[in-house]
């Protein structure tokens, strides 16, 4: 089973723990108290400037654009994880509709600084123009939803 690092907090910033875990119990996660991220961080503080040039998860967060229906045909070559968010067919800016995250284990780690993987991540929004873009540096953390809904490909 194919194993992801994945950094956990209650808090924004402060104790941003790093746990290997087996991927699919990101799905556990995401319903969970704890914010997470795809980053690891020096002293388990969260930000750019701490960011351990490592992370073998990518996550994308869809707020508009493509439905969940859609993802699950744009992503089906990968293993993924979709899960709604608080906002997701929520009147959000004058809109309803769905707003998820797509979680993808990397084949490898991604070991790259912070203005790497900016760049890297300014290349996959190339290929998922409806992805958001605001979500492309190292350090980006995510707010659990306890009422997720989840769906899992492999």
């Amino acid at each position: 089973m194919k194993k992801v690092t994945v950094s956990i907090s209650e808090h924004i910033t402060e104790n941003f723990k790093s746990y290997v875990i087996p991927f699919n119990k990101i799905v556990d996660l995401v319903k969970s108290k704890f914010n997470y991220s795809a980053g690891t961080f020096k002293d388990n503080y969260r930000n750019a400037d701490n960011y351990l040039n490592y992370s073998d998860l990518i996550i994308l967060d869809i707020d508009d654009g493509k439905s969940i229906d859609e993802a699950r045909i744009i992503f089906e070559p990968f293993d993924y994880i979709i899960a709604t968010t608080k906002s997701h067919q929520k009147e959000k800016n004058g809109k309803i509709c769905d707003r998820f995250r797509v979680i993808l284990p990397t084949e490898k780690p991604i070991n790259l600084n912070k203005t790497d993987y900016s760049k890297m991540m300014n290349e996959v929004f190339k290929d998922y123009p409806f992805v958001d873009t605001v979500c492309k540096d190292s350090s980006r953390f995510y707010f659990p939803a306890k009422n997720s809904t989840i769906i899992t490909h492999s």
